[in-house]
């Protein structure tokens, strides 16, 4: 049994915006803020940036819980 999933929403913001704010990693790691915090590799701003091959890691990236404890990589 297949099941699909599929979820929409009507954003009234300029497509290219949203985009541009859904890959910056700052966002990211404010979406995530006050419960995670991520490390990022330097001179990475933004994963449009990056050579993105499926099924290959980014990069490596730690999590800490309240920013102080360690979750792992």
């Amino acid at each position: 049994m297949t099941l699909s999933l599929r979820f929409e929403c009507t954003l009234r913001a300029d497509a290219d915006l949203t985009w541009h704010w859904i890959t910056d990693v700052r966002c990211l790691r404010d979406e995530m803020r006050p419960l995670l915090w991520m490390s990022i590799p330097r001179g990475i701003t933004n994963l449009e940036d990056l050579l993105v091959i499926p099924g290959q890691p980014l990069f490596t990236s730690w999590l800490w819980l309240l920013g102080v404890i360690p979750l792992g990589t």
